[in-house]
């Protein structure tokens, strides 16, 4: 019980720090946002700064400059609670800005690989053809495959799964009824 009490100390500190130090962010960066607005700047200049400021990366690089100015800060570097907010806010400024990175390199990413597999698939349909017949040409258990007439199967019946019950168990049943179909064939044909 000793532990769980010391282990929830810590993470109600951790989780307050943490918090707080995000809430500083914040608030620094409508400071900003407002010194910004307030200095003689060119109009597009203004909106490129205040653009930039208000995206998770410049949320992370405000973050990580709060957490370096504290822990160099003299008065600060010898506070405990100082140093903890400081390392919080340097941790949560990389965090923000890898995770930014990460966005917009999954982003494009997934775009160019999107871009690459139509490239693929387009190539393989190109060649699935001539591939399939010089397989079937060089091979003799190919042909053989390939003349074998194709036993078409019979459409799935649609039933839902019931509680406790496993997609197998409705694939059993539908072996099973193709099986049943199978045998009644030939009594069919013997009685007709």
């Amino acid at each position: 019980m000793e532990d769980l009490v010391a282990t929830s100390k810590s993470d109600l500190k951790k989780g307050a720090i943490r918090g707080s130090a995000r809430r500083l962010t914040s608030e620094t960066r409508d400071m900003i946002n407002f010194a910004l607005k307030q200095a003689n700047l060119s109009p597009a200049m203004e909106r490129k700064m205040l653009k930039w400021i208000n995206t998770p990366e410049g949320f992370g690089l405000i973050s990580i400059a709060m957490g370096l100015v504290s822990k160099y800060t003299p008065g600060l570097k010898d506070s405990e609670i100082a140093q903890e907010f400081s390392e919080e806010f340097r941790v949560e400024g990389v965090a923000t800005e890898f995770g930014a990175g990460l966005d917009r390199f999954s982003s494009s990413f997934f775009f160019m690989l999107m871009g690459r597999a139509n490239a693929i698939k387009d190539a393989i349909k190109g060649m699935e053809g001539k591939f399939t017949e010089d397989l079937i040409a060089n091979n003799p258990r190919a042909r053989v495959v390939a003349d074998a007439p194709v036993k078409k199967r019979a459409p799935a019946k649609i039933s839902p799964i019931q509680p406790g019950a496993s997609q197998n168990d409705v694939e059993a049943e539908d072996d099973a009824a193709e099986v049943e179909a199978a045998q009644a064939q030939p009594q069919a044909a013997r009685a007709g």
